[in-house]
């Protein structure tokens, strides 16, 4: 037991803490990952819960009003939270929060013991590898852009991880990632996060805005004897030692270096360039600012992971799969309903891998080179929850006679036949003249030739109506 207090002494009280946030960041976050890909559909997607999605899909909301696909209300929430750390704390993120520097961390001190010493890579190397980052930045930010898709996903290490629990499915979807992924934990036994210094680009982005923190590292040079100390616990390389002010750009304000540093008040952080703060005070600040930010976000229901229109309708009650549109992803469909992802995409005939579950119902067709379109995946879900077709225009049945589904490609004529009505008593039900509205007409054309709000499903309420003469 004293053992474990003089460690406990040794390190100080707040890099513990912040090495249990870590850890326990780390086996959440993978959990998440974990029930996501088992199609849980309550748990978000790792899209969801990354902040350099926020950054890629900036230009998007600002000059467009829509979000990139995969990316949610969530992502632009921890974004804020980030830089508002970033602007108080330093970059803490980095070393307080994410996921993926973790990763590094753990294989990084499993190096240190197998090598026996100092993990390093040469100044003027680590200077040019450094530059990198600004380029990883610039293409897959001004790339998502003007591409209006997420660049970088394929060649995320952190989202190759999140999937990695089906790993010959990530190596199909995340070959580069899940190569760069293992790489840099492999590199991380002989540099300090290699990923985190040399290729990522929400790194550098932090980096950019650590210039404008108002915590800094300082080094008091009338008392340093230096020894070196800061210098060897250093997880970015910065020789502390010899500075005044230390690198604002690279500092992860990690809090390493301070406790060991063996002369008091020689390391320390300063506020505003007026208060020192104690390394505590500053991982309690980091634990107000983000996880306090998140908890008020959830509690006032501002933050989600799941399109908030999903759970408008979904908490509106007495949703129908007439509610079904377009723009829904399968995904989507399957909040809406409480139906099991598997369950959905088994009675939709549909393979993930050819069709993910972020495609919208309306894509479908085009991904599978077929007539598959919304009201398909309206008359399936009405099937599967056993809906009347009287409820829903899509697709069950209102009495004993079982009306198979009008879809939006039958044409009218078709849809006469379909509900056996008279194709003229059909034309006269809707109001169109025959002359100008050819009965080859598919239906789903018709909100084009006759008006925007003349959808599929008016087609199949007056062939109902029809039907009950």
């Amino acid at each position: 037991m004293g053992r474990y207090l003089k460690l406990l002494k040794k390190k100080g009280p707040s890099l513990w803490l912040r090495y249990i946030i870590l850890v326990g960041l780390l086996v959440y976050l993978s959990y998440i990952g974990y029930m996501h890909l088992h199609h849980q559909t309550k748990f978000p997607p790792v899209d969801a819960l990354c902040p350099f999605g926020g950054l890629e899909s900036l230009y998007s909301i600002i000059f467009h009003g829509e979000f990139l696909q995969r990316i949610f209300i969530s992502s632009f929430i921890l974004l804020g939270l980030t830089i508002l750390l970033v602007l108080f704390t330093g970059r803490t993120f980095c070393s307080w929060i994410c996921p993926l520097g973790t990763l590094q961390g753990i294989f990084g001190s499993i190096g240190k013991r197998i090598l026996k010493r100092k993990q390093r890579i040469s100044l003027k190397s680590d200077k040019k590898l450094r530059w990198i980052r600004y380029l990883t930045l610039i293409i897959f930010t001004v790339g998502a852009w003007y591409g209006g898709r997420l660049l970088i996903r394929p060649y995320d290490p952190w989202v190759a991880w999140m999937h990695i629990w089906e790993f010959s499915e990530a190596l199909d979807e995340f070959l580069i990632g899940v190569i760069i992924l293992f790489a840099s934990m492999a590199l991380a036994i002989f540099i300090p996060r290699p990923f985190c210094r040399y290729l990522c680009p929400m790194g550098i982005f932090l980096g950019i805005l650590n210039r404008f923190s108002l915590i800094r590292l300082e080094v008091n040079q009338d008392t340093c004897i230096h020894c070196l100390a800061c210098d060897r616990r250093c997880p970015v390389g910065i020789p502390i030692e010899s500075m005044t002010v230390v690198n604002k750009t690279e500092c992860l304000s990690c809090n390493e270096c301070v406790p060991a540093c063996p002369i008091p008040d020689t390391l320390y952080y300063k506020f505003a360039g007026r208060w020192k703060v104690s390394p505590m005070i500053l991982g309690v600040t980091v634990l107000v600012i983000f996880f306090g930010g998140l908890g008020i976000t959830k509690a006032v229901g501002i933050y989600n992971s799941t399109p908030r229109g999903i759970l408008e309708l979904k908490a509106r009650g007495n949703t129908t799969p007439e509610d079904i549109r377009g723009y829904m992803t399968i995904r989507d469909v399957a909040i809406l309903f409480d139906i099991e992802l598997d369950s959905l995409y088994s009675a939709l005939s549909l393979n993930e891998k050819d069709v993910p579950p972020f495609t919208k119902s309306k894509e479908i067709g085009a991904l599978t080179g077929t007539d598959f379109e919304t009201d398909s995946v309206r008359a399936v879900v009405a099937r599967m929850l056993d809906i009347p077709i009287s409820s829903t225009s899509c697709g069950a049945s209102s009495s004993s006679d079982e009306l198979p589904a009008i879809l939006g490609t039958n044409t009218i004529r078709e849809a006469a036949s379909i509900g056996n009505v008279d194709l003229g008593d059909l034309y006269e039900k809707l109001g169109l003249d025959s002359t100008q509205v050819p009965p080859d007409t598919p239906c789903r054309n018709l909100k084009e030739i006759v008006s925007p709000d003349f959808h599929t499903s008016k087609v199949r309420e007056a062939v109902e109506e029809l039907r009950k003469r």
